[in-house]
């Protein structure tokens, strides 16, 4: 089962940046099942639902079966404003978007990856490292901060420099998307927002999401009615400490 609204899908297309998480939850219900979502984010940083989905399972048949229904929402972009979609990088998700969205930049979640990371190569330096690494929003910054784990460890180096650095490292993320996003936490957001409805049968999960969904922008409009300034709190915030 998969759910996108008109409005939605509109409010994304004319307001939102080319970014969007991949992520999927497991249902508490006696029937279990997993709730997939892509969720990219607003003009204030404001999570924004774009699409959901009830599946049995989360594996590579179930995110095809996703992505076959989200492809037509997105399209295949611009050459000024490209897809980037994040993801754990689990369950034959990246398979699926390569399939899928090939024309798509990928990244992986930056939080997942460190928990692979560490239970492969300890120490409290390797940790640190990484997310220097991962953090950096220059060349020269990364360039200092890969040296420092290839001295602990060649293999951990190895192993990260296996991965296209464009997956997981800022500086190389591309501009024109406009998101310094390393983690998937927005999608994480979204979960913890949908709670404990994800423990309600599938006809009410899905109503209340809807509901929930209506409130949630509609505050968020009458928030933004109020805004003197075409720059929204949230970036003149990042601005302002920059």
């Amino acid at each position: 089962m998969f759910i996108s609204f008109a409005a939605i899908q509109q409010g994304f297309k004319d307001s939102c940046r080319p970014f969007i998480g991949l992520d999927g939850c497991h249902l508490k219900g006696p029937f279990g099942g997993v709730l997939l979502a892509a969720v990219a984010l607003d003009g204030n940083n404001g999570l924004y639902p774009v699409a959901f989905g009830l599946v049995e399972s989360e594996c590579k048949e179930s995110w095809a079966s996703f992505l076959y229904y989200l492809h037509p929402i997105l399209g295949d972009g611009l050459q000024q404003r490209p897809w980037t979609i994040m993801s754990d990088g689990q369950k034959g998700i990246e398979a699926v978007l390569f399939q899928v969205m090939p024309e798509a930049a990928h990244r992986r979640c930056c939080r997942h990856l460190f928990a692979n990371f560490k239970g492969k190569f300890p120490g409290l330096k390797l940790r640190r490292s990484f997310w220097a690494a991962a953090r950096a929003y220059t060349v020269r910054d990364f360039n200092y901060a890969m040296p420092v784990i290839k001295d602990t460890s060649t293999e951990a180096h190895d192993w990260l420099m296996g991965l296209p650095v464009q997956m997981w490292a800022r500086h190389a993320f591309d501009s024109r998307v406009r998101s310094d996003h390393i983690t998937n936490n927005l999608v994480e957001s979204f979960n913890n927002w949908v709670g404990n409805l994800r423990g309600k049968p599938v006809l009410t999960l899905i109503d209340n999401i809807r509901s929930k969904l209506m409130g949630k922008l509609h505050k968020r409009y009458e928030i933004a009615s109020t805004w003197q300034s075409l720059v929204t709190p949230m970036i003149r915030k990042r601005l302002d400490e920059v």
